[in-house]
């Protein structure tokens, strides 16, 4: 049996270049202290900036959101969880739920396509059996663990490089990625909507404080306090629903078993 011809350098390095231009882009990203600006605070000092170019240009402004939503995710840009309120806050919960899906699922797949043109099936070819294991185990049940996985609040662009390693067919990535982020993203998008409200309150009660100055007064508006017990209880209850047929699937295989 003739062995297939190794790729030429040139193709090698064609089919990495995808996943070094994230690299130097997170690379530039952190070098230039741009994380420091994915705050609340930032937000609400841009806000009214931001408000009035959306008003003025709806349908451009919606556009380059998307767009700019998609370049996020698939360079790895960590931060989703703030631009997805942000689309809540400058579009309102539904339009800004609406983009943001669209744009994660976009950039999610060229982060996908990118990191299996790359790595994805090099390793796959040098595994040892314990990923092959994994593959079969996560083939037969792919769906609910694609749906759990984006149910889960795992980091966005980890589950998008760990499922580039698997042989998940490009489709099915991207209608479990459109429709598992949906609970969580229209939760932040709508938590978004209301932020204008917190905004005012926050800087109403630190107003005050000032004014007393008979304590130290907190001007930092915090992400947590937009997330609920409830909320994330009711998306760890989806992304476990998700896997319900897998645990149905096997009991099934138990009870089918002979025992001797």
């Amino acid at each position: 049996m003739q062995t297939p011809p190794s790729p030429s350098i040139r193709t090698r390095v064609l089919k990495s270049l995808p996943l070094a231009v994230i690299v130097l882009a997170l690379v530039l990203f952190f070098s230039f202290g741009l994380q420091r600006y994915l705050s609340l605070d930032s937000l609400a000092e841009q806000h009214l900036r931001l408000q009035g170019i959306v008003n003025a240009q709806p349908i451009a402004a919606a556009f380059y959101f998307f767009v700019f939503y998609a370049i996020v995710a698939a360079l790895a840009i960590p931060g989703d969880f703030l631009f997805t309120i942000a689309g809540g806050l400058l579009f309102g919960g539904f339009e800004g739920g609406i983009l943001t899906v669209l744009g994660a699922t976009v950039g999610a797949v060229l982060l996908f396509l990118a990191a299996r043109s790359s790595f994805g099936g090099w390793l796959r070819s040098k595994a040892h059996s314990g990923l092959s294991e994994i593959q079969q185990g996560f083939s037969r049940d792919a769906i609910s663990w694609l749906l759990f996985l984006r149910l889960a609040l795992l980091p966005f662009w980890l589950v998008n490089l760990c499922l580039s390693v698997l042989d998940v067919p490009i489709w099915r990535f991207f209608w479990t990625t459109m429709l598992g982020m949906m609970p969580a993203t229209f939760i932040f998008a709508y938590s978004g909507a209301s932020l204008t409200r917190v905004f005012a309150d926050h800087h109403t009660q630190y107003a005050a404080c000032l004014a007393a100055a008979t304590q130290t007064c907190n001007s930092h508006i915090r992400l947590t306090s937009l997330i609920t017990g409830q909320t994330t209880f009711f998306l760890f209850a989806l992304a476990f629903l998700a896997l319900l047929p897998i645990w149905l699937k096997w009991v099934k295989r138990r009870r089918s078993t002979p025992v001797y």
